[in-house]
C-alpha cells in the first residue's frame, strides 16, 4: 500500500478556553498529532486541550510569536504541518478534501479562505465566501527550510514555489467578541509594536462606526454549532462546500503545469506582482514589490520606476491603498509603468477608495467626521501614510485608458471599494491571450499560449 503521509497540527494559543476545543474537534479525524504550545494562559486552556488523546502540551513565555511557531514546528513530526489559530473552526467538508489535497507530491502548500466575524455571531468583514483578502496557507509540506519570521504579525518563509487553492474554508471567531475586548485586545497589540497611545481615547463606539461589517449569511460549522445556538444565534442555511470533483481538476492542473520534463518545452509558470505590500497581509501565489524592505518583499523598488524588464507579468495588483498616497500627477506614470512590465494581454488591476462615493456618504450623515477625515485624509502615524491625492472611479478609467489600457471596465465594487481592470494590448502576431480562473475568482489571471 502506498505512504499515507503524517499530518502534524500545530497551535500556539493563550487564553483560549473558549474557542480551541471547538477547533481541535474540527480538524481532530484529519490530524495524526496536534502540537500546542501554551503561552502562559490563566484560564482553562490547559485543562480542557489535555482531555484529547492526540494533543502534545507544551509552555512556552515567550514573546515574539515567530519564536512560538518556530517552537511548535520543531515538535512536529508528521510530513505535513496544519497551521491553525486556537479560534478557527473549519467546516466538516475538510475531512474529506485533505486527504485530496495529500496525494498530490508536486504541490507544496494549499491555502484556505476564513470568514472574519466581527462583533457577534451574525456579522463579518468579508464581502462574499471567496474575498480573497481572507485567504492565507494553512497546510504546507514540511522541510528544514520552512520557518516563521516577524515578531509580532508572524509569516511563513521557505516554502516550497507550488501553493494551490484547496477551496477550504474555516470561521474566525476572535473578533466576535464584545467590542470592548477587541479594543483591548488591539491597545494590546499597539503596545507591542511600540506605540501605546494609538488607540488612546478611542471608544467601543469609535470601532462600531469605521469597522467594515456585513451579515454573516452562512451555517456555523457542525462541532461548535449547538454552542452558538446555546448563545441565542442559529445562522444561517448554507454552508460553503468543495465540490471534490471540480478540486481534482484544478489541483490536476496545476500539478501538471510545475512539471518539467524538458526545459525547453515547459510550460511557463504564470506570474504574478503584487505592489505595496503591508507588512502582515501577504497575497499569496504573488511576488511583491514595495518601497519598503520588508521580510517578504522579493523587489524593492518605487511604482514610478521599477526595475522590472518590460513585459514581465501575467497579472499587475495594485492593492487599494497605494495610488492614494502618490502625488496627483504621478498617477499616470505609475499606471504607465504597470502597463510596460505586464504581458501583452497580461491584467493590470488597481484598486481605489472612491473619493466621490466616501464624500457622499458623508454629507448624507452616513459616515462620522473622524471616519471621514481618516478615508480622506490617511493616518500619518508611520510618517508616510498621508494620502495625496483623491480619486474616483471616472477619474481611475480615464486615467487607465491614457496610460495605455483596453478593455478598461469596473469589476468589483463594494463600501467605497473600486477595483478597475484593463489589459495591455495584443500585438505579438501568432499569440493570443486567454483568460483562466487560476487563483482568484473575481480576478481573471492571463496566461499566453500558442495558436495551433
Amino acid at each position: 500500500m502506498p505512504h499515507r503521509p503524517k499530518v502534524s497540527a500545530m497551535y500556539y494559543v493563550k487564553n483560549e478556553e473558549e474557542f480551541c476545543p471547538f477547533s481541535i474537534l474540527s480538524i481532530y479525524n484529519v490530524a495524526d498529532e496536534i502540537i500546542v504550545i501554551d503561552n502562559g494562559s490563566t484560564d482553562e486552556t490547559r485543562k480542557r486541550l489535555s482531555v484529547f488523546d492526540k494533543v502534545r502540551l507544551f509552555e512556552s513565555t515567550a514573546e515574539d510569536f515567530s519564536e512560538l511557531g518556530n517552537l511548535a514546528l520543531s515538535k512536529c513530526t508528521g510530513d505535513w504541518v496544519l497551521y491553525l489559530g486556537g479560534d478557527e473552526v473549519f467546516y466538516e467538508d475538510i475531512e474529506e478534501v485533505l486527504p485530496v489535497l495529500l496525494q498530490y507530491d508536486q504541490i507544496d502548500g494549499y491555502t484556505c479562505r476564513f470568514f472574519n466575524l466581527m462583533f457577534g455571531w451574525d456579522h463579518m468583514q468579508n464581502v462574499n465566501e471567496y474575498d480573497s483578502r481572507f485567504q492565507r496557507i494553512f497546510l504546507f509540506r514540511r522541510t528544514p527550510e520552512v520557518r516563521f519570521i516577524n515578531r509580532l504579525h508572524e509569516s511563513l518563509v521557505g516554502l516550497g514555489p507550488v501553493i494551490a487553492d484547496s477551496g477550504l474554508h474555516y470561521v474566525h471567531y476572535g473578533y466576535a467578541k464584545p467590542m470592548h475586548f477587541i479594543l483591548n485586545k488591539l491597545k494590546q497589540y499597539a503596545r507591542k509594536m511600540g506605540d501605546p497611545y494609538y488607540y488612546e481615547g478611542r471608544t467601543s463606539k469609535h470601532f462600531w462606526e469605521q469597522a467594515e461589517r456585513r451579515p454573516f449569511p452562512y451555517a456555523h460549522p457542525d462541532v461548535i454549532k449547538d454552542y452558538i445556538e446555546s448563545k441565542g444565534y442559529c445562522g444561517g442555511e448554507r454552508k460553503p462546500r468543495v465540490e471534490i470533483g471540480e478540486l481534482r481538476k484544478r489541483l490536476d492542473n496545476a500539478a501538471r503545469s510545475h512539471v518539467t520534463v524538458d526545459e525547453s518545452k515547459a510550460e511557463k509558470r504564470i506570474r504574478s506582482l503584487e505592489i505595496g505590500c503591508l507588512p502582515n497581509c501577504i497575497s499569496l501565489g504573488f511576488e511583491h514589490l514595495d518601497i519598503r524592505p520588508l521580510p517578504h518583499v522579493d523587489i524593492v523598488a518605487d511604482i514610478r520606476n521599477m526595475p522590472v524588464p518590460d513585459n514581465t507579468y501575467d497579472e499587475v495588483i495594485v492593492p487599494g491603498y497605494l495610488l492614494e498616497h502618490l502625488p496627483y500627477h504621478d498617477i499616470g506614470r505609475a499606471l504607465s509603468e504597470c502597463r510596460r512590465i505586464a504581458k501583452e494581454g497580461g491584467h493590470v488591476m488597481v484598486r481605489i477608495y472612491d473619493g466621490r462615493q466616501i464624500a457622499t456618504a458623508y454629507a448624507k450623515g452616513e459616515i462620522s467626521n473622524e471616519s471621514f477625515n481618516k478615508l480622506i485624509f490617511g493616518d500619518d502615524r508611520e510618517g508616510w501614510e498621508r494620502h495625496r491625492c483623491i480619486l474616483d472611479n471616472a477619474t481611475l478609467t480615464e486615467l487607465m485608458k491614457k496610460a495605455g489600457l483596453e478593455n478598461v471596465k469596473l469589476e468589483y465594487y463594494e463600501n467605497w471599494m473600486v477595483q478597475i481592470g484593463g489589459s495591455k494590448p495584443v500585438t505579438t502576431i501568432g499569440e493570443r491571450a486567454v483568460a483562466q480562473d487560476l487563483f482568484l475568482p473575481h480576478i481573471g489571471r492571463l496566461k499566453k499560449r500558442n495558436q495551433q
